[in-house]
């Protein structure tokens, strides 16, 4: 029953990013300076490619799973980086999408109103401690996740959605 209340408040929540414009693809957002600011340092791809045999690989991935999207070729001939995000929701299509805010280890960054703080734990699997970026809707691919890193609570993501929804309400 939760799950469900969940999928239906976040589907309301994509829509209303759909209708304001606000949603990324990755494809775009590679084109952007955060993506380049935000991409995963090599101490932390060595660290990431390291689990990719340890994790049980699966190419359906769930909402709260961290995930990580390496660099691969897109269909115009453009290199993607190296990226992770937590999924907040799955598109239910013939190509299956999945919406997912930007994880980053620069911390720093904490400060910014719509940052959310995230421990490293045995749970999410992170590397380091690290800002969950729940201003920046990006659009993922299914084809284009490597593989489930760990995954959020729960009471995370709802934290997530909540400040999402805060920044929605700040775009008239």
């Amino acid at each position: 029953m939760v799950k469900n209340l969940h999928k239906n408040k976040v589907k309301k929540l994509v829509n209303k990013a759909k209708e304001k414009n606000l949603i990324k693809t990755y494809d775009d957002f590679l084109e952007t300076d955060e993506a380049k600011k935000t991409a995963v340092a090599e101490d932390e791809i060595k660290y990431y490619t390291s689990l990719e045999g340890k994790v049980k690989k699966k190419k359906k991935f769930n909402i709260r799973d961290i995930v990580f999207v390496t660099n691969y070729k897109y269909k115009n001939g453009k290199t993607g980086t190296s990226h992770i995000f937590v999924i907040i929701d799955d598109g239910q299509a013939v190509n299956i999408d999945y919406f997912g805010f930007l994880l980053s280890s620069q911390v720093h960054k904490i400060n910014y109103p719509y940052n959310e703080e995230l421990k490293k734990d045995s749970i999410n699997n992170l590397n380091k401690d690290s800002i969950v970026k729940c201003d920046d809707l990006i659009k993922i691919e299914e084809v284009s996740i490597q593989f489930k890193i760990g995954e959020v609570t729960q009471e995370d993501l709802e934290r997530f959605i909540k400040t999402f929804e805060k920044y929605l309400s700040s775009i008239n």
